[in-house]
Parts: structure tokens; C-alpha cells; sequence
């Protein structure tokens, strides 16, 4: 996941559910259904859906 360590060598602490898809390879719909899940925490700040970075990690075990 280069694109995930090279954003977060960029000081990114969250993703939207777009970025999120980007730098995982996985598809929006994948990444919402994983939220409803419970298997990706996110959080919702002044309307929109973030993903922490380090869930981001922890989802594809780099962690």
C-alpha cells in the first residue's frame, strides 16, 4: 500500500470514503459496506464521513 504510506509520510490523519478507496485499491461501495460492518471505524465531522489513517492501516494490516 505505497500510495497509503506516502500519504501518511504527508502528515494525513483522515481520508474521505473517495481517498480512502484510492489508497486502498478497494471500491467505494467495498469501503462503505466495511463501515456498516463495523470492521472500518469512521467518524462524521460537520457532515462528512472521515476514516482515521491508522484504521485505514490496521484494515489492510500494516499495523
Amino acid at each position: 500500500m505505497e500510495r497509503l504510506a506516502t500519504a501518511d509520510a504527508k502528515g494525513r490523519l483522515t481520508f474521505s470514503v473517495a481517498e480512502a478507496a484510492s489508497v486502498t485499491g478497494l471500491g467505494r461501495t467495498m469501503i462503505y459496506g466495511l463501515m456498516k460492518d463495523g470492521h472500518l471505524p469512521s467518524i462524521k465531522l460537520k457532515g462528512r464521513r472521515l476514516i482515521r489513517a491508522s484504521d485505514l492501516r490496521n484494515l489492510i494490516g500494516e499495523n
